[in-house]
């Protein structure tokens, strides 16, 4: 026998050895589901499970048991069954109907519908699709129509713009009355040069006192000096009308 053979005889011998393991295991473990008889005694095989499962939903004695309740289940389950095939039938109108609510709620052109109720409970609008209720315009706090989600984030957003462009006028009008502040009160500022235009003017106005009485002097000298030239400019024309003299005749 060759190396080959020897190899394949020793592993179906390990298989032969893991398939009687296995065999022995299921057999040891395996569970009673057929048993039906209480055990008389300890050494009796035990309850089989099936048998332990019918005497638990079995009815007692003054009571239903779990049995009432699976009958009970299954009567409610057989009534459910339609109208959940209905209900399933109407989904996709039902899903269309409601994503189009939705759309007007975010971001849609209509008006926003409101769940109109009675009596604290919802109305629904048409008997045949009974779960799409009856619906109404929506109004605010303010008793106006509500609009779609949209439209109040764009006002928001443009009240915002608004609030901002106002702050940064504000900015500008601070920073521009700073600066005015800091031109009239600063160092060689507005009140800096004013005080010292006044100061000026003080000096002016007392040269000014002190040259008057020279100004007056000055125009009463002036008033003589002109009546003296009126009176050299008469003596002069009554000395060019005046006839030559005889002297001057003969001179001549």
């Amino acid at each position: 026998m060759t190396w080959v053979g020897k190899i394949l005889v020793m592993i179906n011998f390990a298989l032969s050895l893991v398939m009687v393991a296995w065999a022995i295991g299921v057999y040891a473990q395996t569970t009673n589901y057929h048993n039906e008889k209480p055990p008389a005694s300890p050494t009796d095989p035990p309850l089989g499970e099936l048998a332990k499962r019918r005497e638990r939903i079995a009815a007692k004695q003054g009571g239903g048991g779990l049995w009432l309740s699976v009958v009970t289940a299954e009567a409610r389950w057989k009534l459910a069954a339609p109208e959940l095939r209905f209900i399933e039938g109407q989904r996709p109108a039902n899903r269309q109907w409601f994503d189009a609510q939705l759309t007007d709620l975010g971001a849609g052109p209509n008006l926003v519908k409101d769940v109109v109720y009675k009596d604290g409970r919802v109305v629904i609008a048409d008997p045949n699709v009974p779960y799409r209720p009856l619906m109404k315009d929506a109004q605010d706090k303010a008793g106006k129509p509500l609009r779609a989600m949209a439209v109040y984030v764009k006002e928001q957003a443009d009240v915002y713009n608004q609030v901002k462009d106002t702050m940064d006028d504000l900015v500008k009008a601070t920073k521009e009355d700073t600066d005015l502040t800091t031109r009239i009160g600063g160092p060689k500022g507005l009140r800096e040069q004013l005080a010292a235009e006044q100061e000026k003017y003080k000096h002016v106005a007392a040269e000014v006192e002190y040259l008057k009485p020279l100004l007056i002097n000055t125009q009463v000298e002036s008033e003589l000096l002109n009546k003296r030239r009126r009176s050299l400019e008469a003596r002069v024309k009554e000395l060019e009308q005046a006839p030559p003299s005889r002297a001057g005749r003969n001179g001549n």
